[in-house]
């Protein structure tokens, strides 16, 4: 950290598991009497909106076990990175450029730092500096670089090379990186994996746009992602989204 020529620490910062966060947010759901629909496809029957719920028989093959309709009056749908293919499957073509968002990771122990540990994860909040976050993930750090410019249609990202040797890591991220490298030593050692290939990087495809939904019709809209966060847009916004159709704020 006296590398870092300025930092700010936030002792009310900190960090949580999206799992465990799913899993309270479902609990208090249940408790107060919210069907949570898990396992179950979902198609539209003119103005019903049909539930299957889905398990598996002994052959591990998935059965329907219960089918049950539903009325509506506005319906959301939030398909992430697919939106593009499900407008298609609407017969609705917008075109909805794709961010592709890779997360090296960082291993402290190979860089020799000493950092307390809870529970076998690194004991530190999320650190930004520079546009960059270290997220603790597991024994080490997940680096999440700054965000870039929706990739245009069509663009397949390409990794890129580094002295010569071939990463996993777009060259765009890749440029953010070589610049930062005095100012932030962490992304400049041994410790930094930066995979040989993309797909040894975590990271996702997400829907990039400005407005954060498009209305397909009187009741039914689609959620999809923002150009101001560069993720896949989760609950809350469609939770926000339905609150603003219903008038209440």
């Amino acid at each position: 950290m006296d590398r870092v020529s300025y930092g700010r620490f936030d002792p009310l910062g900190g960090y949580v598991l999206a799992d465990d966060l799913a899993i309270l947010l479902a609990k208090g759901a249940l408790a107060r009497g919210v069907n949570i629909g898990l396992n179950m496809n979902a198609k539209l029957e003119g103005e019903l909106l049909i539930i299957e719920r889905l398990s598996l028989n002994p052959k591990m093959e998935t059965i329907i076990v219960k089918q049950e309709g539903l009325s509506y009056d506005k319906l959301i749908i939030a398909a992430g990175a697919h939106s593009p293919q499900l407008l298609e499957d609407l017969g609705i073509y917008q075109s909805l450029p794709i961010h592709y968002r890779q997360y090296p990771y960082l291993n402290p122990e190979m860089m020799e730092i000493p950092l307390q540990k809870v529970k076998n994860r690194v004991n530190l909040p999320v650190i930004s500096y520079q546009g960059f976050s270290f997220r603790p993930h597991a024994e080490g750090l997940l680096v999440i670089p700054p965000l870039i410019a929706p990739d245009p249609s069509g663009y397949s990202p390409q990794p890129g090379k580094l002295f010569s040797v071939q990463v996993g890591l777009r060259r765009e991220y890749l440029e953010d990186f070589l610049a930062e490298l005095e100012s932030i030593p962490a992304l400049a050692s041994s410790g930094l994996n930066l995979g040989k290939v993309p797909y040894q990087l975590r990271g996702s495809w997400d829907i990039a746009k400005k407005s954060c939904y498009v209305q397909l019709s009187e009741s039914h809209y689609l959620l999809h992602g923002s150009s101001s966060n560069g993720i896949s847009l989760g609950l809350s916004y469609a939770y926000e989204l339905a609150c603003h159709l219903s008038g209440v704020m």
